[in-house]
């Protein structure tokens, strides 16, 4: 039990930092975007400007002629800044889009399974393997016949399913034969848990 809650402590105390760095990653980007790009940009463009020997006749000239080559560099250099920019900020919130596509992607094959034993009129279940990290979407049959095998992103686990055996059934009126839950886990110790009613109704908690 102690350790339970070590490990317990330990797994919310790295989720605050996370966090916090979030935060501060988040600010350091919205700085970077409307204070300091801006700035620098006018900057160089106002020293590429004065530099000739007089505005007016530099203005001409680029009406003239086009882009100066340092001009095309600095807009290049800037569209580079903003497209780092932009995956860094996707890479934060990566692991949240991901475990919550992973947990709409489960209550669809359970969904899909309770159709199917309506439909057919035969039960039908999806079947959990935490240690495997996968799923399976079965025809209870006399044999039980695989329907679909789906495997967890690398970065997602199975942390805990509350039905037994790791069994969900759904009988031939699409109710659940035991309620349950289960609960998944990205790599930033993130959850979010999946509920099914006795009625088969099937809802995300979090």
């Amino acid at each position: 039990m102690i350790k339970e809650l070590q490990s317990q402590n330990e797994q919310q105390n790295e989720q605050i930092k996370r966090k916090r760095r979030k935060v501060f990653l988040l600010a350091l980007l919205f700085a970077l975007k409307f204070l300091i790009i801006p700035w620098l940009q006018n900057k160089i463009i106002n020293y590429c400007l004065k530099s000739g020997s007089d505005y007016k006749k530099t203005t001409e000239e680029r009406n003239g002629k086009g882009f100066s080559l340092i001009e095309i560099m600095i807009v290049f250099a800037v569209a580079g800044i903003m497209a780092g920019l932009c995956l860094f900020s996707f890479s934060l919130y990566r692991p949240a889009l991901e475990l919550s596509n992973t947990s709409k992607e489960i209550i669809s094959n359970m969904r899909y399974a309770q159709q199917l034993a309506v439909s057919q009129q035969i039960n039908y279940g999806v079947y959990f393997y935490p240690s495997e990290k996968k799923y399976q979407v079965i025809k209870c049959s006399q044999p039980e016949e695989l329907i679909k095998n789906i495997f967890l992103p690398s970065a997602i686990s199975l942390r805990q399913v509350n039905f037994t055996d790791n069994k969900l059934i759904f009988n031939i009126y699409g109710a659940a034969v035991e309620a349950g839950s289960i609960t998944i886990e990205n790599n930033e110790y993130s959850t979010s848990t999946v509920e099914v009613k006795p009625s088969g109704f099937i809802k995300k908690t979090d």
